[in-house]
């Protein structure tokens, strides 16, 4: 769908690449990590100052995660279950582009 991919092991990998320079439009990040949660990777992200815009992909689609996931700076929760094509559209709206 136009988009290129770069997948970590866990939370801790992706923090180091970012620290290091890690050029990316947007984040997708799963609720539950090895090692740490998705939710505390995200925090770690914007206490190291970065802006970088999150969603949740996740299979933990409840009220209380996506309130959590908002508040501590995610800009969408996303259940693993609407399919491709919706998780295309709102990667797109994420990185700004309307067709991708």
């Amino acid at each position: 769908r136009g988009y290129a991919v770069v997948a970590f092991a866990d939370g801790a990998a992706f923090l180091a690449a970012v620290q290091a320079g890690l050029a990316a439009e947007a984040v997708l990040i799963d609720w539950s990590l090895p090692q740490m949660s998705g939710l505390d990777v995200l925090r770690a992200l914007r206490a190291q100052g970065s802006a970088l815009p999150v969603a949740f992909l996740t299979g933990r689609s409840s009220d209380e995660h996506a309130g959590q996931a908002i508040e501590a700076g995610a800009v969408d929760f996303i259940d693993k279950t609407c399919g491709i094509d919706v998780l295309v559209q709102k990667l797109g709206r994420l990185v700004g582009r309307t067709n991708p």
